[in-house]
């Protein structure tokens, strides 16, 4: 079985990278040797690999950013997404692309489902939730995944830019009333591998899925207090957390109150056995700070 995988040098293609199984045909593309934008050798990869599976990690994912530069927000998390799907319709190859929580305001009480209605509150959401429409409509062979709140040891992860903070002596503000479930960056890969490995067996229907981890509910700030208590335990010296509201954080994008995804759809199909969101912190809190 084949599969490329465009977007290699994020925090979720690095978690594919790293999470590579010997038994599959992978080629990876950082944004530097093939990026969305790049249609011609796109299209030269697609016909030259002939992969069974195109794996689209790459996304313009810097939500605050996207408000100031909501014109290549658009262009690579929509735009670019209907050339895309129209070369993996055109050479019958399947897409798995990722898609956000942000397509929904967090209104909600309670989980969200596929058949929620979205509306997005920033230009990140309303860019990725452009983009589906526009696979939905080039191509039958897909699937989208939307996931939330993802995180590992990758630099741009918010677990690294708070432990970065601490050991410059920063003061940390966390919000406390944004609400989600975290999900590892490699446990989705493995999922993902997982659900291409055993597609025959799962027979899933072309379509969106909610992707979700299991664990509780919890807050950005107790999920920065929980690095703080490990790094206390470890005698390891880290900055004050304090708990602030979204409105004093100083956030460009606005963002949804309720990440929560419910993936009991996904559920029906994938066999994998997840692990709890926090034994996965503590794993990449001793890999970040030391055992």
């Amino acid at each position: 079985m084949k599969i490329i995988v465009l977007g290699a040098g994020g925090q979720l293609g690095k978690s594919f990278v790293k999470n590579k199984l010997n038994n599959l045909d992978i080629i990876f593309f950082n944004k530097d040797d093939l990026n969305l934008l790049n249609h011609k050798l796109l299209e030269t990869e697609i016909v030259k690999y002939k992969p069974d599976f195109l794996i689209n990690t790459a996304a313009f994912t810097n939500v605050d950013e996207a408000e100031n530069n909501y014109e290549l927000a658009f262009e690579i998390n929509s735009k670019s997404l209907v050339h895309l799907s129209q070369l993996c319709d055109k050479n019958n190859v399947c897409l798995i692309h990722f898609s956000t929580e942000y397509v929904f305001d967090g209104n909600k009480r309670g989980s969200y489902i596929e058949e929620d209605k979205t509306n997005p509150l920033s230009i990140y959401g309303k860019s990725k939730f452009e983009g589906e429409i526009n696979i939905k409509l080039n191509t039958e062979k897909y699937f989208i995944f939307r996931i939330s709140w993802l995180f590992s040891n990758h630099p741009k992860s918010f677990i690294n830019k708070i432990i970065n903070k601490s050991k410059s002596n920063e003061i940390i503000n966390v919000v406390n009333d944004q609400f989600g479930k975290p999900m590892y960056s490699d446990e989705l890969a493995k999922i993902i591998y997982d659900f291409i490995i055993n597609y025959n067996n799962y027979n899933p229907k072309f379509g969106l899925y909610h992707v979700s981890s299991i664990g509780n509910i919890c807050t950005w700030y107790e999920i920065a207090k929980f690095a703080s208590e490990y790094a206390k335990r470890k005698n390891i010296k880290f900055s004050k957390i304090n708990k602030i509201s979204s409105n004093q954080n100083k956030f460009f994008a606005l963002r949804p109150k309720n990440s929560c995804l419910n993936d009991r759809k996904f559920k029906i199909i994938s066999k994998f056995k997840k692990i709890n969101w926090k034994k996965h912190l503590v794993n990449v809190l001793e890999e970040t700070l030391g055992k």
